[in-house]
């Protein structure tokens, strides 16, 4: 038992993520037609400017990459694919405790790799929109 309260939070992440993809997928084969015709919200950065932001295309990106279609996703938003496994090791190296995240929050969450990651997404941001 003393290992369940060691990982309670992670189970708890664990259990939320699990619930979160089942629900989505009921919705996803109930109501999937209705959802292709879903209008996403547009941009507001894009619609000031005209320029894409380093977001931009990441809900069609994602809604292709749960419906299975990885080549589409990625030509939506390749960025996605580096920002969102981030995003989650940060989340995950956060919210749980143990000798593991405190090892993987020091490397996540150091100034170098914050830096890096903010270098990306400026890079990104100003390629994808030469």
């Amino acid at each position: 038992m003393a290992w369940l309260m060691k990982y309670k939070m992670t189970l708890r992440l664990l259990i939320v993520v699990i619930l979160g993809v089942v629900i989505w997928y009921i919705y996803n084969s109930f109501f999937h037609t209705q959802l292709q015709n879903i209008v996403f919200p547009k941009c507001i950065f894009h619609m000031l400017t005209g320029l894409l932001c380093p977001g931009c295309g990441g809900q069609r990106a994602f809604y292709s990459l749960i419906n299975g279609n990885i080549k589409l996703a990625f030509s939506y938003n390749a960025y996605m694919f580096f920002a969102v496994p981030y995003a989650i090791s940060v989340a995950y190296s956060s919210f749980t405790c143990g000798t593991y995240s405190k090892k993987m929050k020091k490397l996540v969450q150091s100034t170098n790799m914050v830096r890096a990651f903010l270098f990306i997404t400026i890079t990104w941001w100003i390629l994808r929109n030469l």
